[in-house]
């Protein structure tokens, strides 16, 4: 229970409202009270338990009651029910702040962001200096991209506690949503030195690390590698299945089965496995589904919803289940189950997809990639994992249906070329920002629009808007908007673009498919990681390697040719769906039949099968 809730505990046993004739005397309801409380405090929890159920069978209004029986649901993780009881217990008090604080956790931890943020508001009214109320009222704020006023909270906690972990990593993770990598990294390893053994701020560390232009692949990779050597402890497992030729058991572990960007790549492979020689698991680990969820539900063998589970539990299901491959989609991306890959519950187990690096784990034995996303040398000694390098792309897209036609290029009627950037405000670099710059410098007359997350706010497109301003680029030439939420609309936005700059160090990955299928060219600098040079491999497999600049100043040299020949810009855009559409990037059944292999490969050499066996 709060540590401040002593001011509740105080009034606890204090003479309530006298009850109506019908029900037991007051005297003998609180009597019980006490004797459930001291059971409840002893950790007799049924006994407490009864009590409760007793007082509220004699006069249901016993707010006090409710919201100790509350405690006990909640500690026994029957979420539903615990928020029910405190709910009761704040209709009979509902000015005090210890049930409202409860009720209000609750809501965040069902993502019932809304109501958090009621709830706890009203709470804070009450009682102002809660850290802990505090600190879920400004993350739910956060969650509702109601980013700034989440800063207004979340900063002045961190600043008044700085020796709280709580109020400290929680800023970082803001700082990180608001694109402010630089801050984001200090404040991740204040967080850190404050409880060293947190995982989860590990994890978001390493994730961040990613962005930064101030880290080279070296640095970074580093940092993965020592991780994995603190938290590798893998268990020992039971013998394989050695009976061969049979269906391999694979397994596919990750939280984005949902509307998330990872099913634009992943949901073909899922719909085209080979049933009659692969077994599918899927192990959900994030709480929100939708109908993306409920789709791919169907289109599996093996279906289990883990987001209620320790990483234990879902270690010991996945070992019960005899799963040969595990494959990891999410890396330390939000929502991960890294715990899990560190004690290893397949015999082999990859990491593919979500995540643009190593996980650092010596227990992930593979990390499926190609050629020009990874090559080789230098990047096989990057990554903890073996490199599996795929014949083609790495991945695979599927264009949404509901694409418009890429229409003219605009700079026919416009008389301007208009380059354009909507990759999330994470990835726009100071590097990549001043590049822009320098890219509207070269193409005179030209303009730039930057679309993504959380560039509607005041906060962060000021601090975009600041580089230009150094840069001497007048304010008019860059147009900053949020994302779009309707497909249609975001995609029809391509429509006002000639030419697309991916963003760095952090390439676009599903943005760059987008405007490529939108008859948008790409430009790219290539950089020195997976995560600094999937623009060159979905360029490159598409045979346009002369998008691909080696530095900077030959980036701007790309973008101001093609701003330079607006004809041949235009006949590029007119040919571009085509040539994605004749490509490998969009060759579902020949991924999967690549993966596939990887697998059975791996497998066979583990149980060093003939490589010539058949199935």
């Amino acid at each position: 229970m709060r540590a401040a809730a002593g001011s509740w505990l105080s009034r606890l046993f204090r003479r309530r409202k006298a009850t109506p004739p019908a029900v037991l005397p007051q005297a003998t309801l609180d009597d019980w009270m006490r004797e459930g409380y001291a059971h409840h405090q002893d950790g007799r929890l049924p006994e407490a338990g009864r009590l409760y159920r007793q007082i509220l069978q004699a006069d249901p209004g016993y707010a006090d009651a409710s919201y100790l029986l509350g405690r006990i649901a909640d500690s026994e993780g029957r979420s539903e029910e615990a928020a029910a009881l405190y709910r009761d217990a704040v209709k009979g008090k509902p000015d005090e702040p210890t049930f409202l604080f409860a009720l209000g956790n609750q809501y965040f931890r069902a993502r019932r962001f809304d109501d958090a943020v009621q709830t706890l508001g009203h709470a804070l009214a009450l009682r102002p200096d809660d850290i802990d109320g505090r600190t879920d009222y400004g993350m739910s704020l956060l969650e509702m991209w109601r980013w700034e006023e989440a800063l207004a909270v979340l900063e002045p906690l961190a600043r008044s506690h700085p020796d709280l972990f709580g109020p400290c990593a929680n800023l970082a993770s803001l700082y990180r949503q608001l694109g402010w990598v630089q801050e984001a990294i200090p404040q991740f390893r204040k967080a850190i030195a404050l409880d060293p053994q947190h995982l989860g701020a590990q994890n978001a560390l390493l994730f961040t690390l990613n962005y930064s232009d101030r880290h080279d692949a070296a640095t970074i990779a580093e940092e993965h590698r020592a991780f994995g050597l603190r938290h590798a402890r893998p268990a020992p497992l039971p013998p394989p299945e050695a009976r061969w030729p049979r269906r391999l058991r694979v397994g596919y572990l990750s939280p984005d089965f949902r509307r998330h960007v990872v099913m634009t790549f992943i949901g073909p492979v899922l719909e085209r496995h080979d049933r009659g020689k692969f077994e599918v698991f899927c192990f959900h680990t994030h709480p929100v589904k939708d109908e993306v969820t409920e789709r791919v539900r169907t289109q599996v063998e093996h279906w289990s919803d883990c987001g209620a589970l320790s990483d234990a539990e879902l270690a010991d299901r996945i070992r019960a289940l005899r799963v040969d491959i595990l494959v990891d989609l999410a890396g330390h991306t939000s929502g991960h189950r890294i715990a899990v890959l560190a004690v290893k519950p397949a015999p082999i187990q990859f990491t593919y997809l979500g995540y643009p690096n190593t996980t650092g784990l010596p227990t992930v034995d593979y990390r499926i990639t190609d050629a020009l996303a990874d090559p080789p040398g230098r990047a096989d000694e990057l990554n903890v994992e073996r490199l599996l390098r795929l014949p083609r792309p790495f991945l695979c897209y599927r264009p949404d249906s509901r694409a418009p036609d890429p229409g003219p290029p605009p700079a026919r009627s416009r008389g301007y070329v208009t380059f354009g950037s909507f990759n999330n405000t994470l990835k726009l670099s100071d590097s990549f920002l001043d590049a822009a710059a320098k890219v509207l410098i070269a193409a005179p007359g030209s303009r730039l629009v930057l679309k993504g997350d959380g560039l509607q706010m005041p906060s962060v497109a000021g601090r975009v808007r600041q580089r230009f301003d150094a840069a001497g680029v007048a304010r008019e030439r860059v147009d900053l908007r949020g994302w779009t939420a309707a497909v249609e609309d975001h995609l029809g936005t391509y429509r006002e673009i000639d030419v697309a700059l991916d963003s760095f160090p952090y390439n676009g990955t599903t943005t760059t498919c987008e405007a490529l299928w939108m008859g948008v060219p790409v430009v790219t600098l290539r950089g020195d990681c997976h995560a600094a040079r999937v623009g060159a491999s979905l360029l490159g497999w598409l045979g346009l390697t002369d998008l691909v600049a080696g530095d900077v100043e030959e980036f701007v040299r790309i973008c101001a040719r093609l701003a330079s020949d607006v004809e041949g810009a235009g006949a590029l855009r007119a040919g571009l769906r085509e040539r994605v559409r004749a490509s490998s990037l969009v060759d579902e059944a020949g991924l999967t039949r690549e993966l596939e292999r990887c697998y059975r490969t791996a497998w066979m050499q583990y149980m060093h099968l003939e490589p010539d066996a058949k199935q």
